[in-house]
């Protein structure tokens, strides 16, 4: 049974049930005795007579009698469920942003200061997805907690240098924290490599369009390096820290890499393999929604977490696989999303974040305030996780240009970079809930006093 309150009687506390008063239901089936769920408000620790109007809170709610509940922002009212009891009673607990931005982040370890939106400084900045804005993702049959772990507020390092440096891997300051943010199983700590490693092929599958590859990730030639599991060519190399030949061109063209302990670029050891949760990592692409060309920071967001794939042709040279295709994809090392790129921007002087956030990330390559104070930019060129959909092809993925924009393109030469062409790569990790980042009274988050981790 699903139950959505509306002017619902209030309780300071649940022996007051004699103040009981009538409510509407929105939606839902309601037993005979609905009227007996009994409500106690509190805010920020203190009991109140009516639900707080001021919208800019964090609820929570918890029930007797095996119900449940959570709150729906969009109606602003509980949605009570599993209930078949009379007299059940629920907590709603109402707490205040700045207060839950405290908590939640010492929870994590993060002890940074939040900034404001146009500060244009360096740092931690919220970033908030309200439902209007999540346009392919709520079409989903998502359940509650799915669709509540999707609104939470997320917290995300932006700007020319942050201090996000961290200690992984045995490597000093040698990876960086894109922030807490949100994934369908709930906030993680999301980390990205500092260096971009060499260029490599995304996928470099023989005879599947013409030999140009696919532009799947779940079956892509970089995310069998990055996981562990995988044999032959390629396989496993980064995952068991090994040395072989990585695919760098088409039709299956190999060069030698080396992810050796000693290397430039060591796999992940035993320990850091213990930290890494496993995700769901969501992989839409853009197909018929959006031109590649036209897409901003909040946008790229929505259609990664889209049911859109990175095929929606089905005829030409360059549309020959058979490869199934997924929107969500369950592992342990991923990349970066283009929208992970956006929001990593403090804008500039004359083009604040709120600016670059607002412009087409294909447009950054004129905006140096959007791309100069973003610390995900780098060259070469970086791949992302995302794939680009065309009428004609299934062989692009967006990537994040030296010049500073999202694309498939390459600027200087105004062809598509194929999956198959060489490019760089970070891989990046989400950790278990089980750690959090730790330091001493020295440690700042910059690269000579990095973050360290450890367990709760």
């Amino acid at each position: 049974m699903v139950l959505i309150i509306g002017g619902i009687s209030l309780y300071r506390s649940f022996a007051m049930y004699e103040e009981k008063q009538t409510f509407d239901v929105l939606k839902g089936t309601i037993p005979d005795f609905s009227s007996d769920i009994e409500l106690a408000i509190v805010k920020d620790g203190l009991p109140q007579d009516t639900i707080p109007n001021d919208k800019d809170y964090i609820v929570s709610i918890s029930c007797n009698n095996n119900a449940d509940g959570y709150w729906n922002y969009e109606e602003w009212a509980p949605v009570i469920i599993n209930f078949n009891k009379t007299k059940t009673k629920c907590n709603v607990t109402f707490t205040s942003e700045k207060i839950n931005d405290d908590k939640i982040l010492a929870e994590f370890g993060i002890q940074e200061t939040i900034q404001e939106e146009n500060s244009g400084e360096s740092g931690l900045y919220k970033v908030k997805h309200p439902k209007e804005e999540i346009l392919f993702t709520f079409s989903r049959d998502l359940d509650a907690t799915e669709k509540k772990n999707l609104l939470l507020t997320e917290y995300r390092y932006a700007g020319k240098n942050p201090n996000n440096y961290v200690t992984f891997n045995n490597e000093f300051a040698g990876w960086r924290i894109i922030g807490l943010v949100n994934t369908p199983e709930g906030q993680r700590i999301k980390l990205i490599k500092d260096k971009n490693m060499s260029s490599y092929a995304w996928d470099s599958s023989v005879g599947a369009n013409n030999n140009y590859g696919v532009n799947e990730w779940s079956t892509s030639s970089i995310m069998k390096l990055l996981n562990k599991g995988y044999i032959g060519s390629n396989g496993s190399l980064y995952y068991n820290q090994e040395k072989g030949n990585c695919y760098n061109n088409l039709g299956g063209n190999t060069t030698p890499c080396d992810f050796s302990l000693k290397s430039d670029n060591p796999g992940l050891g035993e320990d850091a393999k213990e930290m890494i949760d496993m995700i769901t990592w969501n992989i839409g692409g853009n197909g018929f929604m959006l031109d590649y060309n036209n897409i901003k920071t909040a946008e790229f967001y929505n259609l990664e977490r889209s049911y859109n794939t990175g095929k929606i042709c089905s005829t030409g040279t360059y549309c020959t696989d058979k490869v199934e295709r997924m929107t969500t994809w369950k592992g342990e090392v991923g990349l970066m999303y283009p929208s992970d790129y956006g929001y990593a921007t403090s804008g500039g002087n004359n083009t604040n974040r709120k600016a670059c956030l607002d412009t087409i990330l294909y447009n950054w390559q004129s905006l140096s305030d959007c791309f100069d104070n973003d610390w995900l930019k780098d060259s070469p060129n970086q791949y992302t996780m995302m794939s680009n959909a065309l009428p004609t092809a299934a062989v692009d993925v967006f990537q994040i240009s030296e010049r500073g924009f999202v694309s498939t393109m390459n600027y200087l030469a105004f062809v598509n970079m194929n999956v198959y062409t060489p490019s760089g790569f970070r891989p990046t990790i989400y950790l278990k809930t089980t750690y959090k980042l730790s330091g001493d009274e020295n440690t700042s988050g910059s690269k000579s006093n990095p973050y360290t981790i450890e367990l709760k």
